[in-house]
């Protein structure tokens, strides 16, 4: 009599051969033993699929095909096709530690209205596997709003779906799904929705999770910096995202100010490269937009907590002293 799996991992999967191996092994070495892997193939034209072909005896796996349709397609399959009582999602570039299921199912189980658990997670350098940032949760159940307004604090448990485990049954429930008219922070507006929809919060002081990142990722592109390619619509389909955001937190004042805060977060990166990139002159129109509305929500930023001392500072010189902050940005820049 074969057991239902508890854990069901959804694993997006797209040009990946580099990385995706180690992804999967890390996972097969969980010392949790319940659990599911679901490799959604988003169409990959590289190595991936003759490395998956390795693993599909594999009971534990199961890897399922579609047309290249994107990330949040892909996940939405997974999701349909889950047979675990939680559902879990892992990059294919990343890997996890071994107690990673399992501290999360403890961590979900801990009480009955705890409806999603968080790890710590760190992030490396894919290259050198130098650590550039490390998490520094606390152990502690918090409300579910609670953690919607700590959201976008950079110290906080953040908008990634990765480091968390979701009761499959509330995403049935409430219809959640990753959407796909968006193509940034969709894996934000999905820990949004699903937050709105649960109780409370189990954050676990494990680190778990590492995250691989490189100079091209799109993150990058989000940081202050000669940019080569054309950022613009990057950051207007974020900025679609924030106003999605927006909407979403609108009904609560105290969410609201942070969705607010949000936005003046983005377009002050979004000024700030701008000017660097020395594209302010011809897109004026742009850049005073994003100016008022900055100004229109500045109260809402600087009380919002996360903003700090540094952050205070930055968009009072690039609101006020462009200038100045333009030069600075350049002096750091060539370090």
């Amino acid at each position: 009599m074969s057991v239902e799996p508890v854990v069901s991992v959804i694993i997006p999967v797209f040009n990946a051969g580099k990385n995706v191996e180690n992804c999967i092994q890390s996972l097969l070495n969980q010392t949790y033993k319940n659990f599911e892997i679901l490799i959604i193939d988003d169409g990959s034209t590289d190595n991936t699929l003759t490395i998956l072909e390795k693993y599909e005896r594999n009971k534990k796996i199961k890897v399922i095909h579609q047309t290249n349709s994107g990330v949040s397609t892909a996940r939405n399959l997974g999701i349909s096709k889950a047979n675990g009582k939680y559902i879990g999602f892992v990059d294919a570039d990343d890997r996890v530690r071994p107690n990673y299921l399992e501290d999360l199912v403890v961590a979900i189980e801990t009480e009955k209205n705890i409806d999603v658990a968080i790890c710590g997670f760190e992030i490396q350098d894919s290259l050198t596997k130098a650590v550039k940032y490390k998490t520094n949760f606390s152990q502690k159940i918090v409300s579910a709003k609670n953690v919607l307004s700590h959201i976008f604090d950079f110290d906080g448990p953040l908008g990634f779906v990765w480091n968390k485990l979701w009761k499959k049954e509330i995403i049935e429930k409430n219809k959640i799904s990753f959407r796909n008219d968006v193509t940034m922070a969709e894996d934000l507006i999905f820990v949004i929705e699903y937050l709105l929809c649960a109780t409370s919060v189990n954050i676990t002081d494990k680190i778990n999770y590492v995250y691989y990142k490189n100079d091209n990722s799109l993150s990058s592109n989000y940081t202050v910096k000669k940019q080569k390619n054309d950022f613009i619509p990057m950051y207007e389909h974020y900025k679609q995202s924030g106003y999605i955001i927006k909407n979403m937190l609108s009904k609560e004042p105290d969410l609201k100010q942070a969705a607010e805060a949000n936005i003046v977060q983005i377009n002050l990166g979004f000024m700030r490269n701008l000017n660097l990139n020395n594209l302010k002159q011809e897109n004026a129109v742009l850049y005073n937009k994003l100016r008022h509305e900055c100004i229109r929500y500045r109260s809402s930023y600087f009380s919002s907590s996360m903003t700090n001392t540094k952050k205070k500072i930055t968009y009072t010189l690039t609101i006020y002293f462009a200038y100045l902050m333009s030069k600075i940005d350049v002096l750091v820049n060539k370090q």
